[in-house]
């Protein structure tokens, strides 16, 4: 378990750094004596207010062994010391302050002749009879008087206005007409009045939705009282003896407050403080960090770091007095933090070793990584550690042996599981990634076949051989994933247009506003890279190849059975005429609403190829039509479609039209058509035609054909 060590012994160190606390206090300087109240005309400078009994006395004082002259104004127990601060916030630098209450009975404390701190505004608009006086109670009361000289009613008073410490009668809570809210808040440091990290108040933290007290370290819940059972709280360590203190609560419309009394005899100092280390100590003591905070009942175990343990907090059970071998880190920031906040500043730092303040009043705060060593000296200041070995010049002072003994072999055990763990993932790891490698690979020897790096081509009639890391100018897109799930709002269901066996479709806009298509693939599908290669090659592929009237030879042939040119699938050869013929069928499969790899002869094999060559010779080429078409369309169109298809799909290449004479065709019914010639892939009967090569189960070709299986479009 990693803590921060701060004293040889719990014991001492509570003892010391509660007896240094205190002994501090009762070094703040107080002038000469005076009477209880202060009257309207009186100027309060170097004197002091004393109670009637003569236990508190309100003056201006500095705080001893502060160089700097800060002066303030505040209460202070005869036998004891400051129990609350006016000008907590704003100290004071020059000798000129006073206290006086004006006219219209607004407590002010001047700093010079011109400039006050107000400790109360007074809302009349017209000049009032007041006077402010110190009580036996360690109140200092503002009230308005009556002409005859007695109180007409509080208008202030600093038990509304608590710092560090609870007198009996003072109040822990809030009130909901006003606004006020009764609040202890810890000084930096023993000699350091400014707010501090921890405050003390009232919450309902607990399932039952009752009040209790609540400390916090800044925003974090960092104690909490339990409810109140006759007058005590279950977490919260009283004063044994003769004379206890018993708690109250009071809840209504207007206010919610705890507050206490003491039964010890007149004069007996009673109080409740909260130091700068976030620990109560006088008539009630509880301390989260002098032992494990799960072992201290109300404590709440504070989160660091997750390079810590979790059960590591900020601890004061021990302490070595010595000097670290080289300066530590600090910065301006640091100079304002606690002591408390300076472990937590260490424990949130990973390579933070030991830290210790730099002032005797245990403010400022400066740290050291495991790179410093430590060497004891009585003369030394107290540094603290993270971690139960203190390296005392290289040397190792231990704790507990057999603690260390059995967290060392319990540490090894867990050190060498991890070991494995992490060794047999890292190795996982290492095949994956080349897994992932070779996958990459024969992605990207498809995606070269695909761009044609691999295919000669020919340029005035040459061979030319493209260099494998460049791509041929054949216009193919390629589309990064982000783009797609960008343009199908990351594939959502809006934009799905239908499912198939191998996965969804969705409907997608590019940036530039084009509309496209994506099929995403399912993981069952097992289709990939091969199969997407086989459909871009059904069209374009004179595009893809850089072609223009001159042929090729292929040595792999893709494609889907239907729409490839015969001379294609037979030889390999490709040329222009064969995206003509894959854009000949296609005009067929629109004006029939059919399938071309499909038989419409229940005595013949006939595709759709045949099926309209054969209607197209008996003179009914109008039954192709699709029955969904007839009525709306021209059939003059229609007819002529079907003439430009069928010379589209002629068996010769030579004997069809090229793609801009197709156009041309569609363009425009003044164009006289010539009559189409056979198709390929037709069988008719009695004649001796061009029969499909594809007719054994195995789907490939004589030249290492792929065909993909038609299954509409």
């Amino acid at each position: 378990m990693g803590t921060l060590h701060v004293g040889r012994s719990i014991g001492r160190a509570l003892l010391i750094l509660t007896l240094t606390f205190t002994s501090n206090i009762t070094r703040l300087q107080c002038f000469s004596s005076g009477d209880d109240t202060l009257m309207q005309g009186d100027s309060f400078e170097v004197g002091r207010l004393t109670s009637a009994a003569e236990v508190y006395r309100l003056s201006f004082f500095t705080v001893k062994g502060d160089e700097s002259g800060r002066l303030y104004l505040g209460i202070n127990y005869n036998r004891g010391g400051c129990v609350w601060l006016a000008n907590q916030n704003i100290p004071l630098y020059k000798r000129q302050a006073k206290l006086v209450i004006d006219d219209y009975g607004s407590l002010k404390v001047y700093k010079n002749e011109t400039e006050a701190i107000v400790l109360y505004s007074s809302k009349s608009a017209q000049k009032i009879n007041a006077s402010a006086t110190l009580l036996n109670t360690g109140n200092f009361v503002l009230s308005q008087m009556n002409t005859d000289g007695t109180a007409n009613q509080t208008l202030w008073q600093s038990f509304d206005h608590p710092n560090y410490m609870l007198l009996p009668g003072m109040r822990l809570g809030f009130n909901r007409v006003t606004g006020q809210n009764w609040t202890l808040t810890s000084w930096t440091g023993s000699n350091t009045p400014a707010p501090g990290s921890f405050t003390l108040g009232v919450e309902s933290v607990d399932p039952n939705n009752k009040e209790q007290l609540v400390m916090r370290w800044k925003d974090s819940i960092y104690w909490t009282s339990g409810p109140l059972i006759d007058g005590s709280f279950s977490n919260l360590n009283t004063t044994s003896g003769r004379y206890d203190i018993n708690f109250t609560y009071v809840s209504n419309e207007n206010e919610t407050y705890f507050s206490y009394n003491s039964t010890s005899p007149s004069g007996e100092f009673v109080f409740i403080g909260l130091n700068p280390l976030g620990q109560l100590y006088g008539k009630a003591s509880v301390s989260c960090n002098s032992d494990n905070p799960s072992r201290v009942s109300g404590c709440v175990a504070q989160r660091f770091t997750t390079c810590r343990n979790q059960d590591t907090y900020v601890s004061m059970a021990n302490f070595k007095y010595g000097n670290m071998s080289q300066e530590g880190y600090k910065n301006e920031e640091f100079e304002k933090l606690s002591l408390y906040d300076c472990g937590v500043k260490c424990l949130n730092s990973c390579s933070c070793f030991a830290y210790s303040s730099t002032t005797e009043d245990n403010t400022g705060c400066q740290m050291w990584d495991r790179g410093a060593k430590f060497a004891t000296s009585s003369s030394g200041r107290p540094v603290y550690f993270i971690s139960e070995n203190i390296i005392n010049n290289g040397t190792s002072i231990q704790g507990n042996s057999k603690a260390n003994k059995r967290k060392l072999w319990i540490a090894s055990v867990i050190g060498g599981a991890i070991l494995i763990l992490v060794s047999s993932f890292g190795l996982y790891l290492l095949w994956r990634k080349r897994r992932i490698e070779e996958e990459k690979m024969k992605q990207r020897k498809i995606l070269y076949e695909i761009e044609g790096t691999a295919t000669p081509s020919l340029v005035n009639g040459k061979h030319r051989r493209k260099n494998k890391i460049e791509t041929m100018n054949h216009g193919l897109h390629m589309f990064s994933f982000e783009s797609i799930e960008l343009a199908t709002d990351n594939f959502s269901s809006a934009h799905k247009l239908g499912e198939g066996g191998f996965g969804p479709v969705y409907k997608g806009q590019l940036l530039d506003g084009r509309e496209i298509a994506i099929k995403r693939l399912s993981t069952s599908s097992r289709q990939g890279l091969t199969e997407f290669k086989n459909e871009i090659s059904d069209f374009g592929l004179a595009k893809i190849f850089g072609l223009k009237e001159s042929q090729q030879n292929t040595n792999r042939v893709v494609g889907t059975y239907g729409y490839m040119a015969p001379e294609y699938a037979l030889n390999g050869r490709v040329s222009t005429k064969i995206d003509v013929f894959s854009f000949g069928v296609l005009m067929l499969e629109i004006v029939s609403g059919k399938k071309n790899a499909s038989n419409y002869d229940s005595d013949y094999p006939l595709n759709l190829i045949g099926h309209a060559w054969q209607l197209w010779n008996k003179g009914t080429a109008l039954e192709l039509i699709d029955p969904i078409l007839k009525g709306s369309c021209a059939v003059n169109q229609v007819l002529r479609s079907i003439h430009i298809s069928l010379l589209c799909v002629q068996d010769q290449a030579k004997d069809r039209p090229t793609m801009s004479d197709v156009v041309s065709f569609l363009s425009s019914e003044a164009i006289l058509l010539a009559e189409p010639k056979q198709p390929a892939f037709f069988t008719d009967n009695g004649v001796n035609g061009p029969k499909c090569p594809i007719t054994n189960n195995n789907n490939h070709s004589l030249n290492s054909v792929t065909i993909s299986t038609m299954s509409g479009r």
